[in-house]
């Protein structure tokens, strides 16, 4: 009896701990700090649907012909949703998606979905994500001639949502628009989470001759005609401008690099296409798909608009609380645009398709002027780090013993080079931002940076400082409210972010913020660029604006990726009419508008097994339309292999250096910079600066016009002006095209040269 008396209370405590389980996963869905959920974003006035030119158009079976430019002529099948662009100089016409028809072991449902203009992504129960196409039995849709084009109204009945879509030849390229004021939902209805635009075009079977171009990085390539097993269960797909880490939960730092620019292309036998994003790429993802992906036989690729995205929450503040994933109920109102160029031509390569998109997304006014020097970032200081044996400055470099050490390279036969000046700010380089001044005394104060940049200007030494407008790293001394002004998750919580330790990990014992950029520009932004002014500085490199986009769940001022964006944009203008010139990092196309420089341009694309190629595609967007450095050379893992990366892409070299040892810093959160001693580096500076003088000055007001493997490890770039640059990475010597390439070397031969 005793015993089953054990037993029933011991069932008794388990059905009890089942209840409060199931009581608290309740309470973690419905009462979760979950503010974002209802906070409402600023809309902008985007430009609306294109009004019909008539009636409702006969859904006829069969392609027509609805607009024509002289070149291309759009041709649709309404009645079943394909839709193709033909080219006349090509002769080739690129189809909305391939036909299924014969190709081995497909199924039905497969093939239909291969031949859906789009792919939906919605949710029921703002938890769980579902996918479906417009060619279902559940969706209708209308269609009506617009200018250059037409227009398709499509109504998913079933999910209680509708989209319109405008399909128009305009500037001599293809566009697909999805207007935003055609989103319509019901409460009643499913959610939309995302849409894939012609997520088939281009689409090609395993064998076929041809590669996919993916931005990712520098740019890679994946051909059609390799294996790609360890892929063929997952896709590859990257946040345009790198992940939102509002909505995206690290562990760590991230691997790999990120897309700068909304471009992606195609390349077959007798030409090739690029897609690129007008509007709509910072709430949108590149997607690659292998064969084999739900069953689809074929290569493809695109990009995915998110309307809605996911993010992970969880029920109280410990760490180890269970996480919750969730979709967001707020509507992403954006306008999307994608434009389809084509190029035509058996030798069609992907730099072909680099200048449409550079022409595309930059135009064709923005060039390089002059031809800017290699560059020396020199670091001032920084703190030590709150949990090391002594808290105190770590000073590197004085403004004094900057002039010093210049002075040195130029004696050591660096005649030319530009120099910028690293945490330069109050309390050095994580300091106090925000807020930056008084200039740190340490480092010689505010007369020491004006003496030190007159000096600079009489020498003819371009200087810039480095600036950051979206940290917050030392909240309790400084003032910064945290309610109004710091960036905010979607679940209502502040987001913190920590430093990246030298092992690869975060330092979880530094909670740092970011500043809301509304609050930034409000507080910081005017009154910072006034002071700089004041003190003749000419030239501002500003942190985060290039390398990513946040949202900004904050309830007072809160803030999509394109309305940071936005701000963004606004601050550079901002700088370089109050300044003169202004630089950014890494190279997010929407700043390289505004931009004189990038700094810190990635040299490759990230490991990947679907990415089969590392390819210059960035630069060559970019050569001749704006001067982009390398990363610090002495911070790689072999800088002689780095340069002749710089010099194979087109990139001015930089330097990062101090004027004393870098022993002191193990205990700071600048632990990473292992060997920047100026002295020590003396022969390689001097190296780059021949290497640039030699290979890279003559052209860099040039576009890049081509680039090639001519053998293992063996590249050949070409110039406009009919340069050509070799570089070996092997360590024996080649002749290549009648010129012979040192070991770990390069050759030059400029433009004009016989062959």
């Amino acid at each position: 009896m005793a015993i089953n008396f054990l037993n029933r209370r011991r069932l008794a405590r388990s059905v009890k701990l089942l209840l409060f389980g199931a009581a608290a996963l309740w309470l973690a869905w419905w009462i979760i700090p979950d503010s974002g959920m209802q906070t409402e974003f600023s809309s902008d006035p985007f430009q609306p649907a294109a009004q019909p030119e008539g009636g409702e158009l006969p859904m006829a079976e069969g392609f027509q012909t609805y607009a024509s430019d002289g070149r291309f002529e759009l041709l649709a099948d309404a009645a079943n949703q394909q839709f193709a662009i033909k080219d006349a100089a090509s002769g080739l016409t690129w189809a909305s998606s391939p036909d299924p028809t014969g190709v081995a072991d497909i199924r039905p449902l497969v093939a239909r979905n291969i031949r859906s203009p789009f792919e939906i992504v919605y949710t029921a129960d703002f938890s769980k994500t579902q996918q479906t196409g417009v060619n279902n039995d559940e969706t209708t849709w209308k269609a009506y001639k617009i200018e250059n084009g037409i227009q398709f109204h499509y109504e998913l009945k079933e999910l209680n949502i509708a989209f319109i879509a405008e399909f128009v030849l305009e500037d001599g390229g293809f566009y697909v628009r999805i207007p935003d004021e055609g989103i319509r939902e019901s409460d009643e209805g499913s959610a939309l989470v995302s849409i894939k635009v012609l997520p088939m075009f281009g689409a090609a079977l395993q064998g076929e001759e041809g590669y996919m171009v993916v931005p990712d990085g520098s740019g890679a390539l994946v051909y059609f005609d390799r294996l790609h097993n360890q892929a063929a269960s997952s896709e590859y797909f990257k946040w345009i401008y790198g992940a939102d880490p509002t909505f995206d939960p690290m562990d760590g730092p991230p691997l790999g690099e990120s897309v700068a620019v909304p471009a992606f292309g195609i390349v077959k036998s007798g030409g090739g296409v690029v897609q690129t994003i007008q509007r709509g790429a910072a709430d949108a993802k590149v997607i690659v798909s292998p064969p084999g992906i739900r069953n689809n036989p074929f290569f493809r690729g695109g990009f995915e608009f998110a309307f809605r995205k996911q993010y992970v929450t969880s029920y109280g503040e410990s760490t180890e609380s269970a996480a919750i994933e969730r979709i967001e109920r707020s509507l992403i109102r954006s306008e999307r645009v994608v434009r389809f160029d084509f190029a035509s031509g058996e030798r069609t390569a992907y730099a072909d398709l680099a200048t449409l998109a550079g022409d595309a997304l930059l135009g064709t006014t923005k060039t390089v002027g002059e031809a800017p020097p290699p560059m020396i970032q020199i670091f001032l200081g920084v703190e030590s780090r709150g949990d090391s044996y002594s808290k105190r400055m770590e000073t590197m470099t004085t403004f004094s013993e900057a002039q010093r050490m210049m002075e040195e390279l130029k004696r050591g036969g660096v005649e030319s080079f530009s120099a910028e000046l690293k945490g330069w700010q109050n309390q050095g380089y994580y300091g106090s931002l925000p807020r930056r001044f008084p200039i740190e005394e340490a480092f010689g104060g505010e007369r020491g940076l004006t003496e030190l940049i007159e000096w600079m200007d009489r020498n003819g030494i371009a200087a810039s400082l480095e600036d950051n407008y979206s940290d917050v790293y030392r909240r309790e001394r400084d003032g910064v409210r945290l309610r109004t002004d710091a960036v905010r998750r979607p679940d209502g919580r502040v987001f913190v972010h920590y430093p990246d330790s030298a092992a690869g990990s975060y330092r979880r014992s530094s909670e740092w913020y970011k500043v809301s950029p509304y609050s930034a520009e409000q507080d910081y932004l005017p009154q910072s660029l006034e002071k700089l002014d004041s003190v003749d500085v000419r030239s501002i490199n500003m942190r985060y604006v290039g390398e990513a986009l946040m949202s900004d769940y904050n309830d007072a001022h809160p803030l999509r990726r394109w309305e940071t964006q936005a701000y963004y944009e606004r601050w550079l203008g901002s700088a370089k009419e109050k300044l003169g010139s202004v630089g950014v990092y890494y190279g997010n196309v929407y700043a390289v508008k505004h931009a004189d420089r990038v700094l810190d341009i990635p040299l490759r694309s990230s490991p990947n097994y679907l990415l089969d190629e590392h390819i210059p595609f960035l630069q060559m967007v970019y050569h001749g339309r704006v001067p982009y450095f390398s990363s610090a050379l002495n911070r790689s893992d072999d800088a002689r292999l780095e340069l002749l990366k710089a010099i194979e892409y087109g990139a001015i070299p930089a330097f990062e250096l101090t004027y004393r040892t870098t022993t002191d810093l193990r205990y700071t959160n600048y632990d990473f910079l292992f060997s920047a001693q100026y002295e020590t580096w003396m022969p390689e500076v001097s190296e780059a600066y021949a290497a640039w003088a030699q290979a890279l000055k003559p052209v860099a007001t040039e576009r890049m016009t081509g680039h090639e493997r001519i053998a293992e490890g063996i590249f050949k770039t070409t110039y406009a002006d009919g340069t050509h640059v070799w570089v070996n990475y092997n360590e024996q010597a080649a002749t290549v095209e009648g010129v012979t390439v040192e070991p770990l070397g390069y050759a030059v031969r400029e433009g004009g040269e016989i062959e």
